[in-house]
């Protein structure tokens, strides 16, 4: 049985359930940080490589 390989394109409904009510146009660091944390958990990154982006961006924030 072939696996389905799957689809790596956000819907625009995908977006807007990440964003909620922020605005596209302003985020601070730390939201950004979390935006995109959470958009590598819903694209299956590996958590080793969610922890290794979470230590290195977060020395940014000082």
């Amino acid at each position: 049985m072939a696996r389905k390989r799957r689809n790596n394109d956000l819907a625009t409904e995908d977006i807007s359930k990440l964003r909620g009510s922020m605005r596209s146009d302003f985020l601070d660091f730390d939201d950004a940080l979390a935006l995109f944390l959470k958009d590598g958990e819903i694209r299956n990154i590996r958590e080793h490589m969610i922890k290794y982006y979470r230590n290195e961006l977060s020395s940014f924030d000082a």
